[in-house]
């Protein structure tokens, strides 16, 4: 390995295990002909780490140069990345999460390369509801300078997927009004209840700022929720939901309601009980597929399809499932991933 590709390895692995929130370029190779910016909301998840690893398994990261800047959940701070990415002109743009998308690419209907990114490639990922969003017009043919991954699983299916293990008639949620992406999911769930025969209690997160979230803001607005006796309480892909989901779900399960999460992290970090998820390294994956396409094979962004994982997991924490007594049908385990299995090894 040459001294470049020694440096470029060290900066990755520092880059993965620190998921640090300040700037940081990877100079894979010097000379290289293709750079990708990467632009991330609250640090380095699985989904970069996918990106990069599909990068570097490829062939392609060894002639990348791959500048990381965190925002660290503040919005003020993305349009001086847009001016950077435009200061930079990289070969590509990834964007993780709607509001971070949002933001350098604008609608799709009103991208104006003043105030956006509007002619180099945007791949973004972790995206739930882009044409919602309105980041791209539709998922077959995205068109403009955008494409990515969407990684939300229909909530008809985790509907389903909650009555096969609990049925229901009251759904609590918790979400932060200030991000679209989960105002999309809770007015989704809100028609879902009409139709599917539920009801829907709703706790919008109060007294948010940019930085952290007490826990005294956390505890009381599953305690509000608590008072409508949900039988399950959901946490949509929301960010800040993510980044203390373990507040959430220890105060939800001391009430005695067991959690059932739209995203990987929460069960796997917070002790959700369950959830049916996209993977974010795979979704992380796939994103670089996608980059691939267009830095390497000479793709138009415009032409490749928004597209979502083609397998969920079905993620269940045993140890939640245990404390609260809520255990899925004994056919579930077939095919699904458990945490925190039972002594011994049994389930």
């Amino acid at each position: 390995m040459n001294r470049h590709r020694m440096r470029a390895a060290i900066l990755i692995c520092l880059v993965m295990i620190l998921g640090v929130g300040v700037s940081c370029v990877m100079a894979a190779e010097a000379g290289s002909p293709h750079r990708i910016y990467m632009v991330l909301w609250r640090g380095m998840t699985d989904a970069e780490r996918g990106f990069i690893s599909y990068l570097n398994d490829h062939g392609i990261a060894g002639r990348e140069a791959l500048t990381i800047v965190d925002c660290g959940k503040d919005e003020k701070r993305l349009p001086g990345i847009v001016a950077d990415i435009k200061d930079k002109q990289p070969s590509l743009v990834y964007t993780f999460g709607t509001t971070v998308t949002r933001a350098v690419t604008g609608p799709f209907d009103n991208r104006d390369n003043n105030r956006f990114i509007t002619r180099i490639p945007v791949v973004f990922n972790i995206v739930s509801k882009p044409v919602l969003a309105r980041l791209v017009p539709q998922l077959a043919s995205p068109g403009g300078n955008v494409t990515g991954v969407t990684h939300l699983v229909p909530l008809g299916s985790q509907i389903k997927a909650m009555r096969s293990v609990l049925p229901f008639k009251r759904l609590g949620v918790l979400y932060n009004p200030l991000e679209k992406n989960a105002v999309f999911q809770v007015n989704e769930l809100s028609r879902l209840g009409a139709t599917s025969g539920f009801t829907l209690y709703r706790s919008p997160l109060k007294n948010l700022t940019t930085g952290a979230m007490s826990e005294a803001v956390l505890t009381a607005a599953v305690d509000l929720l608590a008072r409508d006796r949900p039988e399950w309480i959901y946490l949509p892909s929301d960010s800040l939901l993510i980044s203390n989901s373990r507040t959430i779900v220890a105060r939800a399960h001391h009430h005695g309601i067991p959690t059932f999460s739209a995203t990987e992290a929460p069960i796997r970090d917070g002790g959700a009980v369950m959830g049916l998820v996209s993977n974010y390294y795979n979704a992380g994956r796939f994103a670089a597929y996608k980059a691939q396409q267009i830095i390497v094979d000479g793709k138009h962004p415009g032409d490749i399809p928004v597209e979502p994982l083609s397998a969920f997991s079905f993620v269940i924490n045993m140890a939640g499932a245990r404390k609260l007594g809520v255990y899925p049908p004994l056919g579930l385990f077939r095919f699904a991933e458990v945490i925190n299995p039972l002594p011994g090894g049994h389930r």
